[in-house]
């Protein structure tokens, strides 16, 4: 009996040690993309051309700047001022004029007020809108400027309005 005793306590040392448990792992790749919510196209330029002084010169927002924007969510376009400037540090601010389409050429855009802005419509997933910036120099605000060439910028702004 001692034997069989001593047989199964060596038995027990000769085992491997207590048997673990067997695991597998799989992983899973995740990936996302973030859109730009909101982006302006390449503009075309605002060119008033040529300007007599004392003469009001005017350009109508379908013949003057335009600047596209693609969106995937709701936002209002603003658009601010003009002042543009030149020799001897001389300015003058036209007045803008604002227009919106959902064409890039078209003859008559809708008008609204730039300052308050305009939210074009969004259906389904992304889109594209069109934004046209005309102005007037005034015929006063030419008056005494010298000669020469003049440069300002329009900064157009997207505010989402949703997310």
């Amino acid at each position: 009996m001692r034997t069989i005793r001593f047989l199964a306590a060596a038995a027990l040392l000769l085992a491997p040690a207590a048997l673990s448990a067997q695991t597998a792992t799989g992983t899973v790749a995740a990936t996302a993309t973030v859109k730009t919510a909101v982006s302006f196209g390449t503009p075309t330029d605002l060119a008033f051309g040529d300007i007599t002084p004392n003469v009001a010169k005017t350009i109508a927002p379908a013949d003057g700047g335009k600047i596209s924007l693609s969106y995937n969510t709701s936002a209002t376009v603003t658009v601010g001022t003009l002042t543009m400037s030149g020799p001897n540090s001389q300015t003058f601010a036209p007045t803008l004029a604002c227009a919106q389409d959902a064409a890039s050429n078209a003859a008559a855009p809708t008008t609204f007020a730039c300052a308050t802005g305009y939210t074009p419509a969004l259906s389904g997933g992304a889109a594209t809108w069109h934004f046209y910036i005309g102005g007037t120099v005034p015929a006063a605000a030419s008056q005494n400027l010298p000669a020469g060439s003049y440069t300002g910028s329009v900064t157009l702004t997207a505010t989402y309005t949703a997310l």
